[in-house]
């Protein structure tokens, strides 16, 4: 070999080496709509869902993103900010500002393809995709809807409807309900996609909690709670609750005689819950606003005990731009360990959610406190 050859090829080799130990060092990071995140901290578990026996539908099996390994639990519903329906870019700007690769979209079976879910997905966000039957759509039909939007979007959670305790966005029966998570974990399970319902409300879960303790003869726990959770809890409607409860000084008081609304949703939740219990579902999912006194900590510890699954939100959020309330917020969420959280950004008017920008992507107090959370932790 020639002196010219052999020094060709030892710089060849020297190349390759340098290339090799580069590519190593990238596949340590990941880089989420712009957002880096190292990929050296413990990750969320990879997905493990066994597959549903029966026969698949005939959607080929979708090609999966990267699966979701950031060590961040946190995501964001961008939704209406000053009365303005956010763009798709805009959405996607005020994730990679707050720092977040996770989304909540919502979609109806059998309209329109989820252009706004594709965008997203193609763009590195990873969804948790909220999917609602119509009334008049068989499971059947609703099942090979479901296939399809899995191939669309390959969805990290497929979330089943939306408050299923009340009557303002699920307007079915319990055990429609039962049937139709049954039906989208069937099929969700055939190409490894987790199931969660669609979020017991912030109230019905406090209830149901307070419910536990009260009919268990823990007496004193439930009039711990019923202060943090209603008396306590900053949100007007619920302050109201607590003197529709009974408690050791008035043991005998009916339990929300003066709030028939709420009462159906503890009754429903109670079912819920119970059903949720032996479903093979991935996630148990609650709904929480505003309160930062450690109720939501309850609430998780006995959702986790009454049904044996794992807790999620995909809705949690303030009714002000107060940071501390955010800081407070997550700072309890990361501490249960909550394998998601999506953060609700938008203006639902006076007394309702407040979103963590203002129409033109800029940051809110709770914003600028949300992404120095994300970015002092993850």
């Amino acid at each position: 070999m020639s002196r010219k050859t052999a020094g060709t090829l030892f710089i060849a080799v020297l190349i390759i080496g340098i290339a090799l130990l580069f590519r190593q060092q990238i596949g340590r990071m990941i880089t989420y709509g712009g957002y880096r995140v190292s990929n050296s901290r413990p990750q969320h578990p990879a997905n493990t869902s066994t597959p549903a026996t029966g026969t698949k539908s005939n959607t080929p099996t979708p090609s999966f993103p990267t699966s979701y390994t950031a060590t961040s639990p946190f995501g964001v519903l961008p939704n209406f900010s000053e009365g303005t329906v956010l763009s798709v870019q805009s959405r996607l700007a005020v994730a990679k500002t707050l720092g977040v690769s996770l989304m909540r979209t919502t979609e109806v079976a059998g309209k329109t393809p989820p252009y706004t879910a594709q965008q997203l997905a193609q763009a590195g966000i990873h969804i948790l995709m909220n999917i609602k039957k119509p009334a008049d759509m068989s499971l059947t039909a609703f099942q090979a809807d479901i296939a399809q939007k899995i191939a669309q979007v390959a969805p990290t959670v497929i979330v089943v409807d939306n408050e299923e305790d009340g009557n303002n966005f699920y307007q079915g029966t319990v055990d429609e309900y039962i049937a139709e998570l049954k039906a989208v974990v069937e099929t969700a399970h055939q190409y490894g996609v987790k199931v969660a319902d669609g979020g017991i409300s912030g109230g019905p879960a406090r209830l149901v909690t307070w419910n536990y303790y009260w009919t268990t003869g823990q007496y004193a726990q439930a009039d711990a709670f019923a202060i943090k959770a209603f008396r306590d809890s900053g949100v007007p409607r619920l302050v109201k609750l607590y003197d529709d409860l009974p408690n050791q000084s008035n043991p005998t008081r009916p339990i929300l005689a003066n709030h028939a609304d709420s009462k159906l949703r503890l009754e429903r939740s109670i079912a819920f819950l119970a059903a949720f219990k032996t479903i093979p579902m991935d996630y148990v999912n609650f709904h929480w606003y505003q309160t930062t006194n450690g109720a939501m900590t309850e609430v998780v510890n006995y959702f986790r005990q009454a049904t044996g699954k794992p807790v999620i939100t995909n809705e949690i959020g303030q009714y002000d731009t107060n940071g501390a309330v955010t800081t407070a917020l997550m700072q309890e969420a990361a501490g249960l360990q909550l394998p998601y959280v999506i953060w609700y950004s938008g203006d639902g008017g006076e007394g309702k959610a407040v979103a963590l920008t203002n129409k033109d992507g800029s940051l809110r107090p709770s914003g600028a406190a949300f992404k120095a959370f994300i970015y002092a932790n993850y």
